[in-house]
């Protein structure tokens, strides 16, 4: 045993490195892969675009009229306020003030209210979800 054992050298074993480099490739793992890599922006609105909710949300914003006006986020009647970027977020950093601002409207600019008999508390946190997609959370 002590012979076979002798015979076998060290170069024939996989070093701990190998063997985790024959592990990830059975499991089709890049060995080469950084792991630590954060996701990107776009597989994180991958993620959010599966979401039930943010459907409903988008379902919402479709059928109360909002993308009339509002067409991907944007703005028809006061271009330079758009429903996305970074003044919109900031604007409206909390839920509770841009779901206000939807239920009151905005009377002389076009944007009518949405009160809770035509919009749910349900489906405004949807709604919210959806206008939100607009602007990616950066990093």
């Amino acid at each position: 045993m002590r012979d076979a054992w002798k015979s076998t050298s060290r170069s024939d074993s996989p070093a701990p490195n190998d063997a985790r480099q024959n592990v990830d490739a059975k499991q089709g793992i890049d060995a080469k892969q950084n792991i630590d890599t954060k996701p990107t922006i776009d597989a994180k609105l991958t993620l959010v675009k599966a979401s039930p909710s943010l459907e409903r949300g988008a379902t919402i914003f479709k059928r109360e009229m909002c993308a009339g006006c509002h067409a991907n986020g944007g703005n028809d009647l006061m271009p330079t306020k758009p429903l996305k970027g970074q003044s919109f977020a900031l604007k409206y950093v909390d839920d509770n003030k841009l779901g206000q601002a939807i239920r009151q409207g905005f009377p002389g600019s076009g944007m009518p209210e949405f009160p809770e008999e035509r919009i749910s508390k349900a489906e405004m946190n949807n709604l919210i979800l959806y206008i939100r997609s607009f602007t990616p959370k950066s990093e």
